[in-house]
């Protein structure tokens, strides 16, 4: 089992608009996956201030968080940010963990959210212009999907989720802030498992060279007939889901983007 561990990143003061204001950064890693989930929405230097704090500290620390870590709940401020009426119910289990790919930013905010109008998507409700967020023209970018998932033992799983990505910076070039949270109660073919709440995560961060790196945090609810989920069984789950997402997306990114080369080429 691998083990909860604090992370802390080192402080961060930027200067806001006003030039008086200074911004704060959290300190914690856990505030600080709540500090960004709920600060999407704003950008800005608000947002810049999250994953600039972020980066400086994957610089010497990034190995641990390959390894996957327990994250605390998300704050009930972050989570109204996008789901106002929130009420506590369940206590969230989080997990996150990282990986490096051998692409640029751009080509994950391309998977994410570009329309392909000769295949459009019959599960996506797309809400902003794709093409204007990937021209880097708009700052956010949101869609609404039908997800349809197949668990152990032939248990599939049905939900439908909001998207919104953003724009951020660092000192290599733009980073890429998403997340996401379930917008009506999740479907399962079985009555003894009840999904209740899930929230996700994800930051892109540009690397030199041409490459990037994803942290991915998911936060989920989960009962068993009348009893809540046990800790350690989710926790498990949670990071067995994100290795297996990440090393989907390797591939997935690999495949598009050679696909692009090749019409780009004619």
């Amino acid at each position: 089992m691998r083990t909860a561990t604090t992370l802390f990143l080192g402080s961060l003061f930027l200067p806001a608009a006003t030039g008086c204001t200074v911004i704060e950064a959290p300190e914690d890693f856990d505030e600080l996956t709540a500090y960004l989930y709920e600060h999407l929405p704003t950008g800005g230097e608000v947002l810049y201030a999250g994953t600039r704090n972020l980066d400086t500290w994957l610089l010497e620390n990034h190995t641990s968080l390959e390894e996957g870590y327990l994250v605390q709940n998300l704050s009930l401020e972050a989570i109204r940010s996008a789901v106002p009426d929130y009420e506590e119910a369940e206590i969230l289990v989080g997990v996150a963990m990282s990986r490096d790919y051998d692409f640029e930013v751009e080509a994950f905010a391309h998977h994410y959210y570009w329309d392909d109008p000769e295949n459009p998507s019959e599960t996506t409700t797309w809400l902003e212009d794709g093409d204007c967020f990937l021209a880097h023209e708009c700052d956010s970018m949101s869609y609404e999907r039908d997800s349809h998932t197949t668990l152990p033992l032939g248990i599939t799983v049905s939900t439908t989720f909001r998207a919104e990505g953003g724009w951020s910076e660092t000192e290599l070039g733009p980073a890429l802030v998403q997340r996401r949270y379930l917008t009506g109660p999740a479907e399962v073919s079985v009555n003894w498992i009840h999904l209740l709440e899930e929230f996700g995560l994800e930051v892109t961060l540009p690397l030199e060279g041409g490459r990037a790196r994803r942290i991915a945090g998911s936060w989920v609810a989960i009962r068993l007939g009348d009893l809540p989920t046990p800790e350690d069984f989710l926790i498990q789950m949670g990071l067995n889901e994100l290795e297996s997402s990440l090393e989907w997306l390797e591939g997935a990114l690999e495949g598009e983007v050679e696909e692009r080369a090749e019409i780009a080429g004619g």
